[in-house]
Formats: structure tokens, sequence, C-alpha cells
């Protein structure tokens, strides 16, 4: 059987984290950060799958777009009550984009590639019976491609300094639907932010305490060089797309700065190389 027509569950992610719809959004930020997870499917009481929440939901609430009026306003600007008072039904997407159970390989690179999401849920009677991820897609790239990867890596880079705050980076990452900034400092690659970087910091000991004693605005104005990946995973602008494929899996990432003698000059991500894999599936 072409790998097109095998069932994404038997590459799923399983089982699922989920988080009841009553969750509070600190508590759901300790489980997207203790079991690594960007998207959590958020499920009603008989487990039926109700909205999502992804690592973006949790940045725009905590002021990097929009739902932050939820705390601000209503709350008078006060994070701490907005973290452990607040449920993720108020934050959550109801929009949930999934897939049958029964879906084909082909049909969750078709729905990656058009939705722009990073995974799916795969839902049987409405559970969740399976994630399916990029990432998860990519162990179908098992032969070498004769193709460099900078023939799909993007070169329009978005960066980041060193200095930039987290409240800004935040509002970065929502307002450009970002998963992942590279820190560059004098034109060299420092380090890498992710959204998920993002929520390690929120969740640390030190800024709940922070937030807790009124201090958001401290929280807010930390630098991203505290909490950014120093040791950066890079590949050459000439390795053959299976390699990138290769490195992203074993070191479970979605992103890879590309680099030319050294120097930063694209990014190639698991998005991309769908677009690929979907001609020769």
């Amino acid at each position: 059987m072409p790998a097109g027509g095998r069932k994404a569950l038997s590459l799923a992610s399983k089982p699922v984290v989920v988080a009841p719809a009553d969750m509070t959004v600190r508590e759901l930020v300790g489980i997207m950060v203790e079991n690594e997870t960007r998207r959590v499917p958020v499920v009603s009481a008989d487990n039926r799958v109700v909205g999502i929440v992804i690592s973006r939901t949790i940045l725009d609430y905590i002021g990097g777009g929009p739902k932050a009026n939820i705390w601000m306003l209503e709350m008078g600007r006060d994070l701490a009550r907005g973290l452990n008072a607040v449920q993720i039904q108020r934050i959550m997407s109801t929009h949930v984009i999934s897939l049958p159970s029964t879906a084909t390989v082909l049909e969750a690179v078709k729905i990656l590639l058009r939705t722009g999401v990073g995974g799916v849920p795969l839902l049987k009677g409405g559970r969740a019976e399976g994630m399916i991820s990029e990432r998860d897609l990519l162990s179908l790239l098992t032969k070498k491609t004769g193709i460099p990867v900078e023939y799909h890596m993007s070169r329009h880079l978005i960066t980041a300094d060193p200095t930039t705050s987290f409240l800004h980076l935040c509002k970065l990452v929502v307002s450009m639907d970002l998963r992942r900034l590279p820190v560059v400092l004098e034109g060299r690659l420092v380090g890498i932010i992710t959204s998920m970087d993002l929520l390690r910091a929120l969740n640390l000991d030190s800024v709940q305490r922070l937030i807790l004693a009124g201090q958001a605005d401290d929280v807010f104005r930390m630098e991203i060089k505290n909490f950014m990946t120093r040791k950066v995973i890079t590949i050459d602008h000439d390795a053959d797309l299976q390699e990138a494929a290769q490195l992203m899996v074993r070191e479970e990432i979605t992103g890879l700065p590309v680099l030319r003698e050294g120097k930063l000059e694209g990014i190639i991500t698991a998005h991309d190389l769908l677009r690929w894999l979907i001609y020769h599936i």
C-alpha cells in the first residue's frame, strides 16, 4: 500500500493529552509544559472534544493579543486572577479542525497544508483517538530526495534580538502567527525562541511568584535571552530534505535554521517538508 493510503492513526501520538473545559488557564499551562505539547483538545464531561487551546492561545491571553482583555478589563489587570480563576472554556477555540480516526495519511497531509495548523485530533464519536502532527508525518520521509533544503526553505526571516521583552515577543508571535524566531545579535545566530519556550518561562516558580505578588509588569519586561534556547540545532543549506526531516523527528522539533558557511540564510520547517511530501506519498 502506498504510504498515502495508510491510516493516519498508525502514525499519530496516543493517548491524546486533553483538558476539561473547567480547568484553569494556570493549570493548563502546567499540563502543556509537563507534556511538551503545544496543542490540547478541550473536552466535555463525556470526553467529547468541544474546543482546542494551542500555545499561541495562551500567549494571546496573557498579553499578546485581544484575549488579554478578559483579565485586563474584567479583573483590573490582575494577571494572577486571570491565570488562576479563569477557565479555559473562556479562551479556547470552538472551531476545532479535525479528521475522523479512519482518515488516511494523505488526508492528514492535505488538511495540515490547507489550514496551516501543526496538528489535528483524530476523532471517533467526537472523542480524540489520536493527534496527528506535521512531525509525525515526517517519519515517512525515509529516502534521500536529491533536493537540498535551500530549495524549500523560507528566506524571509523574522528574527528577534536577545533583549526583546517577553511581552513584545508574545505580541509578535500572536500578530504574525509564528511558532519560532531565530535570535540574532550583530548578524550572528545566538539562540532560538519558540512559543513553548515562552510557556516554560511562564511556568517557572520564580515567574509565578512575581505574578502572585502583583508584579506582572516585571515578567513582561523580562528579556528573552534569559529563557531562549542557546544550543540551536541547525542544518546546512545543501543538506538533503530527508536529513532535515530525520533531524526534526529525532530532536522533536519542527523548524531548523539554515546556515551557509556559518551564517543564517533561512529556515526550513516541517510544513515546508510536507509541501514536498504530498507529491511523493
